[in-house]
Parts: C-alpha cells; structure tokens; sequence
C-alpha cells in the first residue's frame, strides 16, 4: 500500500524541509523565501507553520506581508 500523507502531514513534512534545507550557521545569517500557491491551497496554514517552526529553530524576526 503506497505511503500516502494527509494534507496536514504533507504540509508539515514540506515545511520541515523547508527550514532543514538552511544553514543557519551562515554568515550573515538572512534568509529570504517567498510563498506562492493557488487559491484555497493551504498557503497560510504553511505560512503558520514556517513562522512557529522558524521560531523554534531560532528565528529573531519573521516579517509577513499579506
């Protein structure tokens, strides 16, 4: 049976790869992303979850313009 993710789990699994992809050791530490998607598509819950998990992994400052 194939391994088939929730929409919760797939946003979770995408955004946890997301901050894992990132050095944070760099320096200057500035990470810029932007967040594209289609209407209706989970965007501000990835958003949310980016942010938490940003703040988690030591993020200072998020800024999101809406």
């Amino acid at each position: 049976m194939p391994n088939i993710l929730t929409p919760k789990a797939s946003i979770w699994r995408t955004v946890s790869d997301t901050i894992d992809h990132y050095d944070f050791d760099q320096v200057p530490n500035e990470i810029t992303g932007v967040l594209l998607g289609k209407i209706q598509s989970g965007k501000t819950t990835a958003m949310t979850a980016l942010t938490a998990l940003g703040y988690d992994r030591g993020f200072k400052i998020i800024i999101a313009i809406l």
